[in-house]
């Protein structure tokens, strides 16, 4: 099928630098090549074949809780419980083998909505809230990527495709990792200079979220995290717990709810010093809050770690997007793209190297991290392997992705 050819427009970017002044890049027109969207079916097979591992592992951690065995399927456990809430012959024992083997098959959109309806059946019972019915749907055969390439008869795809991203939002931290991880296969694959308009759209949209949601003015990510008193409480022995409970019921109205729902924010040494970078650079925005070593624990290090995982895999995509469009990048686009990329995915690589790095990006952002936030950040490569290897998926797995050129 012969290509389209569609021309870039003219896009004037507005960002802040640090201290404020408004810098203005103008991209410049550019033939950008773009085929049917009916044509991008084919691309599918290039994405990553973890999104059936991960969804079904998931699915398999919440509903046996510490019953839960990384990597292996445990059909037998799994399936007597899901048929004890939706009955006989839910879902096929073969099918959800299948899914942990090394080369799954796509999955089924009626096997998926098993999972999906068998957590909302156990919430219902638990009468614990609600559940979303597209959670694992959207883990396992969805993404902003294949709503991307969805069929359309309109003569300006790349109009339709931004219709599409602005009005995409991830459930969860997982289902952005592996939107994530969608673009920068893509990015990688021979099939890249076909897809450009995808990329950037998909690119922009995902970074977008990322900013949406942790930036230190507005994040929306902070209101879904623990609170620190809810982290204190956490530790407290139940003698201690009471004597709290004796103090704060003096309060009227009360303040225990207050205390405990709080949404924690991360600290700075002045306003001088709080990262403003935009979604392009968000980044760098994760990157910054090192230096709160106390509020990067539990919980907000698990999503944070995720987070940064995130942005470098579309940093690097989005050098590969100027790479083959004759954009220039930013100057500093390569060297935090090989410091993250060390520091979260690859292994066995020299240290002294690493900390190379380290000093450039510290020098270059004009800061001077303390050993503890530099703790923090190489704390950020385990925490972020253990929550993969906890749905049976080796970092290697990852690092082998993002690298391939097939």
């Amino acid at each position: 099928m012969q290509s389209m050819q569609f021309s870039s427009i003219c896009i004037v970017f507005n960002c802040l630098d640090r201290i404020g002044f408004q810098i203005k890049f103008l991209a410049y027109r550019q033939k950008i090549q773009c085929l049917p969207m009916s044509s991008y079916s084919s691309l599918q097979k290039r994405l990553p074949l973890v999104r059936a591992l991960l969804g079904a592992s998931h699915f398999k951690s919440f509903v046996l809780g510490n019953d839960h065995v990384p990597g292996a399927h445990q059909a037998r456990q799994v399936l007597d419980l899901m048929e004890s809430f939706l009955g006989p012959e839910c879902l096929d024992a073969r099918t959800w083998r299948s899914w942990f083997s090394s080369k799954p098959p796509r999955p089924r959109t009626d096997a998926v909505e098993a999972l999906d309806r068998c957590v909302f059946a156990m919430k219902c019972a638990a009468q614990q809230g609600s559940w979303d019915l597209n959670f694992y749907k959207e883990i396992m055969t969805g993404g902003l990527v294949r709503k991307l390439l969805e069929p359309t008869k309109s003569q300006t795809p790349e109009s339709v495709m931004s219709l599409r991203a602005g009005a995409y939002s991830p459930l969860s931290h997982w289902h952005l990792h592996l939107d994530a991880l969608d673009v920068a296969t893509l990015a990688e694959g021979k099939e890249a200079r076909e897809c450009m308009a995808l990329l950037q759209i998909a690119i922009a949209r995902l970074t977008e979220v990322l900013h949406e949601q942790w930036n230190v003015t507005s994040g929306r990510v902070y209101t879904t995290l623990s609170s620190d008193f809810a982290l204190s409480w956490a530790e407290k022995s139940e003698e201690e717990r009471a004597q709290y409970q004796l103090v704060l019921n003096r309060f009227r109205p009360p303040v225990f709810d207050w205390f405990m729902n709080r949404p924690p924010r991360p600290m700075f040494d002045s306003e001088l010093h709080t990262p403003e970078f935009t979604s392009r650079h968000v980044h760098k925005t994760l990157l910054r809050l090192i230096e709160d070593v106390g509020f990067l624990r539990a919980d907000r290090l698990q999503a944070w770690s995720l987070a940064l995982a995130s942005s470098t895999l579309l940093l690097r995509a989005q050098i590969r997007v100027d790479q083959k469009t004759a954009v220039s990048s930013y100057p500093s686009d390569y060297l935090y793209v090989s410091f993250l990329e060390r520091i979260l995915f690859q292994i066995d690589d020299d240290d002294e190297e690493t900390l190379d790095l380290l000093q450039e990006v510290q020098r270059r952002e004009g800061c001077s991290w303390s050993p503890f936030s530099i703790e923090k950040l190489f704390e950020a490569r385990s925490v972020y392997e253990h929550q993969l290897l906890l749905y049976g998926i080796p970092v290697r797995l990852v690092e082998t992705i993002i690298s391939s050129r097939n």
